[in-house]
């Protein structure tokens, strides 16, 4: 049976910053929030984001809550550091010198780490060896004749290491990815999903909840006959 971490959701906050919020006294209802929030970071946390943004307007009328599009872990984090956003989301722990910079952070959430096909890809279950051939160009062709067209993150992004951690035949198969000619690399977890959506015969990685906070239509694989679930 095969084991995938699964992808960790931190909450980032900065000692060294305030946020935009702040409590007013009402005589009738007592002490209540006005502001505003700016919220923002990896992709696969915009669209819970946005979900969770509406639901605390409404319980908090006097707060506006800004969704920035994915700014990516790392763009997150900058962005909080230059005072641009209340709170930053990653997917990966904070660095050493982040840490150094006074920046805090929570683990709120896990969630599946998915392998997933654009949807007229007819398979739903691959082992290790057949993900390792598909991305590797060993494999060029879907059951149906169709081509594979891999969808890549950058090498040195939370999600190729994940995939390189899997096992040694996959972390070879993603180097070789990268060297080969017409490669597709998307930067952030929304622009890599909306590749995935938008090509045909297309292969790679996502979250189990990034597609469902966004109505993804994505093919979810199981991998080795180990069905993702939330």
């Amino acid at each position: 049976m095969s084991s995938i971490k699964p992808s960790i959701l931190n909450i980032i906050t900065c000692l060294l910053l305030t946020t935009s919020i702040s409590a007013y006294a009402s005589e009738s209802k007592g002490p209540q929030l006005q502001g505003q929030l700016f919220l923002g970071g990896t992709g696969a946390a915009i669209g819970t984001l946005k979900i969770l943004g509406k639901a605390f307007e409404q319980h908090h009328p006097k707060v506006s809550v800004n969704v920035y599009p994915s700014l990516g872990s790392g763009g997150g984090i900058r962005a909080l550091l230059a005072n641009k956003l209340s709170i930053a989301f990653a997917s990966r722990p904070l660095k050493e010198d982040e840490q150094k910079q006074g920046l805090q952070a929570t683990e709120i959430l896990r969630t599946p780490f998915v392998f997933v096909t654009h949807p007229d890809v007819n398979v739903d279950n691959l082992n290790q060896d057949e993900i390792a051939s598909l991305l590797s160009g060993q494999t060029t062709q879907w059951p149906d004749g169709s081509l594979v067209r891999p969808v890549l993150r950058p090498l040195y992004d939370a999600d190729s290491k994940i995939i390189m951690s899997i096992s040694p035949s996959l972390a070879e198969a993603l180097k070789t990815a990268h060297q080969r000619s017409g490669r597709n690399i998307a930067a952030t977890d929304s622009d890599s999903a909306n590749e995935l959506e938008r090509i045909s015969g297309s292969i790679g990685t996502t979250t189990m909840l990034l597609i469902h906070s966004e109505h993804r239509r994505l093919n979810i694989l199981a991998l080795d006959k180990v069905e993702p679930n939330i």
